[in-house]
């Protein structure tokens, strides 16, 4: 009797034991580096994730894809912080991909971001962007050093250039029936206007850094804006199309300091193969764009400060082109990167064309300080400051 009890617990102990392999065979999990319990491997990332996560990829490979599973991985968590604050079901960054998500992202690409729209509204820009010019001509009369980043920041476009075309089809919305109401678009607005300057912001300081660091790319940005714009006028969004050369160093600045380094996470909807492993419901998926802009499989010179590389190649951050994701891709592509690109553009080329820029004593473009500090968005560690001189 008892033999017959132990051939029956090893026989159901080898069932057992298949069962959990077959199991593991079919779900087989990404790999990586053994946590500690609790924590994990939350130790191991350090003041700068987007650098870590880079280098385990080259040990382990990568570990997702949203070319073929963009549906799959459109849920995104909900941070804490993003939790406790109102209305967080009428955002646009944050909600699932449901019937809700898809009326506000309608009403941004069809209301707000079309080239109609931004064209209609530029005016309110160029205001701004004289106002910049003013203050600095101020400033450089006195040769007094000025933060760029926070000029960059100050200059962001205005809050009426969001929400005057959002009211406008709020109207529109509420004809056709919608459940748009003035309290329920407000999260969007604020979504959108917090995105924006950020974002724009410190990719200016970025591109202004580089170029410091490299004085032959910046003079041929000056020459290209004295043949375009001569020297008299002003810069107007209406000249970008005719400065390739300035729109080549904002895609490279794009691509060595994208915005949101590890774009923003998402969450898998349901359980997905990627790359022949299983990727659970639930769990939580970061795309390095730092990393994929920096990898030499992609680029040649991956480290280094080229525009030229624009130049010659048909790449663009519109989300087409996986090497290239500053603004992410798919569905939950930012849907405000036709403003963000006018408005870093203009910057740019308005502190180009107007001025002419020293770093402060004892500085030189060898040791000017570039390093990052992480956080949602891609920031300098110490802000950079030059002195403008009047041209």
């Amino acid at each position: 009797m008892e033999v017959h009890i132990l051939l029956l617990l090893v026989t159901l102990f080898l069932v057992v034991t298949r069962f959990i392999l077959n199991h593991r065979v079919k779900k087989r999990q990404p790999p990586g580096p053994t946590g500690l319990p609790i924590i994990g491997n939350l130790h191991q990332l350090g003041p700068k994730p987007h650098c870590f996560l880079s280098l385990l990829a080259q040990t382990y490979g990568p570990i997702i894809s949203l070319q073929k599973n963009d549906q799959a991985f459109a849920k995104r968590p909900i941070p804490e912080s993003v939790a406790a604050q109102p209305n967080v079901s009428d955002t646009l960054t944050w909600v699932p991909a449901d019937p809700r998500w898809r009326n506000r992202r309608r009403l941004c690409t069809t209301q707000i971001f079309t080239a109609q729209r931004l064209d209609l509204l530029q005016h309110h820009r160029h205001r701004k962007v004289q106002q910049l010019v003013e203050h600095l001509q101020k400033q450089a009369w006195n040769r007094k050093l000025v933060d760029i980043g926070e000029l960059a920041f100050r200059t962001r476009c205005s809050r009426r250039t969001l929400w005057t075309p959002a009211r406008r089809f709020l109207r529109y919305e509420q004809r056709e029936g919608s459940d748009f109401t003035l309290e329920s678009i407000k999260p969007l607005i604020l979504d959108l206007f917090i995105a924006g300057s950020d974002t724009s912001g410190s990719t200016s300081e970025w591109a202004m850094a580089e170029l410091l660091r490299n004085p032959e790319a910046m003079q041929k940005a000056r020459e290209e804006l004295i043949q375009v714009i001569c020297t008299s006028n002003e810069v107007k969004e209406s000249d970008i199309p005719r400065l390739p050369y300035i729109q080549a160093i904002v895609k490279e600045t794009l691509r060595l300091h994208p915005p949101v380094p590890l774009l923003l996470p998402y969450v898998a909807a349901h359980d997905v193969k990627v790359c022949g492993y299983t990727i659970h419901k639930g769990n939580q998926g970061l795309i390095n764009a730092w990393s994929i802009g920096r990898n030499p499989r992609f680029w040649d010179n991956p480290l280094l400060f080229q525009p030229e590389r624009f130049l010659r190649s048909k790449i663009d951050f519109k989300g087409r082109d996986f090497m290239y994701l500053p603004f992410g891709a798919g569905r939950r592509i930012c849907p405000g990167l036709s403003l963000a690109n006018r408005m870093i553009t203009l910057m740019l080329a308005t502190f180009l064309h107007s001025f002419e820029w020293e770093l402060p004593q004892g500085v030189t473009p060898q040791t000017l300080d570039m390093s990052e500090q992480y956080g949602i968005t891609l920031k300098r560690l110490s802000p950079l400051c030059a002195i403008p001189i009047s041209v």
